[in-house]
């Protein structure tokens, strides 16, 4: 159950451009029966409660566009015994994070400029921003747009957007769109987020490069929108454990 609303004023607007205020809040409940473990093991019954607010300003120009928002998170009821062995689901995730039943953290979500039209077609944006993979141009097709969502978008890079915390990216972004077709390149470091409390901190040992080529609905083929991508993804962390929920020691860890 995640009940969501979402308020705006708007400020200034005419022709120098358009400034808006928003505020949005979501607030979720949730009910768990993990899977059940060995005997001697965790609780995987346990219920815990999630608010997220976000407010920020947007500023929209002929030749560009700001965005800053900054995000709270607060959590209820966390389980504090649903591990053994591993986390036995997301609230154990949560608390095993923060150690805190009310897991929490204030920090900045988005950050970033766009500037428009430096060429026919082409922007640079810059800053703290969020990405989807998959998504980096929408259709006029609901039926495609409805498969991306559900099928495509975030399965390889995305905010994840079903957590409380999510994730945002620090970087650079390029698009040239033209009438048929949209490039994208993107540069970048991730957040922390997800089910880390410590959320929004800058993980400088990953670096990700993204490149896509995407050919809308009848530059191709009719009805349909093509896409060849590439990614790159450099993550220089040094990882000492194994990653998963079984309880064994790691003989030898390369990531």
């Amino acid at each position: 159950m995640a009940p969501t609303t979402d308020a705006q004023q708007t400020g200034s607007a005419g022709a120098s451009g358009h400034t808006s205020l928003f505020v949005r809040n979501w607030t979720r409940a949730e009910a768990w029966r993990f899977f059940e473990p060995h005997p001697g093991g965790g609780d995987p019954d346990y219920g815990d409660i999630a608010n997220r607010l976000q407010f920020g300003v947007r500023r929209e120009a002929r030749r560009y566009e700001f965005l800053g928002a900054l995000q709270y998170v607060q959590f209820g009821g966390l389980p504090t015994g649903a591990v053994g062995p591993g986390e036995l689901g997301v609230g154990a995730a949560y608390y095993g994070h923060s150690g805190r039943t009310d897991s929490r953290q204030l920090y900045l979500r988005y950050l970033h400029l766009r500037l428009k039209e430096l060429a026919p077609g082409l922007s640079v944006q810059v800053g703290r921003m969020g990405f989807t993979g998959g998504a980096e141009i929408t259709s006029a097709d609901p039926k495609i747009e409805t498969v991306k969502r559900q099928r495509v978008t975030s399965r390889l890079l995305g905010e994840f957007e079903w957590s409380i915390y999510q994730r945002g990216y620090d970087g650079l972004r390029v698009d040239w769109d033209r009438r048929d077709w949209h490039v994208s390149a993107e540069a970048f470091s991730p957040t922390q987020g997800g089910f880390e409390e410590v959320a929004g901190r800058r993980m400088p040992s990953i670096h990700v490069f993204a490149a896509s080529l995407t050919a809308r609905p009848g530059g191709l083929a009719p009805g349909a929108e093509t896409q060849l991508f590439a990614y790159r993804y450099n993550d220089r962390r040094g990882v000492a454990a194994r990653p998963d929920n079984s309880g064994r020691p790691a003989d030898r860890v390369d990531v």
